[in-house]
């Protein structure tokens, strides 16, 4: 008899010790299960900010593609538009010199004109002042 009681009270015991030991190893289990989870969480949210980086890196470069791609698409047209105005203005300037040669020409014909004018009135004057004195010449 004294076994059997023995027994029965080593049986609750056993059982109690069990019933903790699953307790604490459920508590133990829980708490490792958050702990993973919050770790899983965190490792998704530096993957999320890693790909988030990595896109906006793929799109700055997207962008500065077509930035190029546009700048090279326009080279061309401002080269041309560049090489026109030259053109227009080495026209512009060759005209201007062309109308001011031409200016200076008619300056120079004018001028001419003039000195020739006043050299015929100077030698009308001097062929009257000859016949003036041959005339006086004659008188004496």
């Amino acid at each position: 008899a004294v076994v059997s009681t023995q027994s029965g009270h080593y049986g609750r015991d056993s059982d109690r010790r069990l019933d903790e030991n699953l307790i604490r190893v459920t508590k133990e289990a829980s708490v490792n299960q958050e702990k993973a989870v919050a770790s899983a969480r965190t490792e998704e949210q530096d993957t999320a900010k890693q790909q988030l980086e990595d896109l906006k890196n793929v799109l700055l470069k997207e962008k500065e593609d077509a930035i190029a791609k546009i700048k090279e698409e326009h080279r061309g047209e401002l080269s041309e538009l560049e090489s026109r105005l030259k053109v227009e203005k080495e026209r512009e300037v060759s005209s201007a010199i062309s109308k001011t040669e031409q200016e200076a020409l008619d300056r120079l014909t004018k001028v001419k004109i003039d000195h020739d004018n006043e050299i015929s009135k100077y030698k009308a004057a001097v062929a009257q002042e000859e016949e003036a004195t041959e005339a006086v010449k004659l008188k004496l």
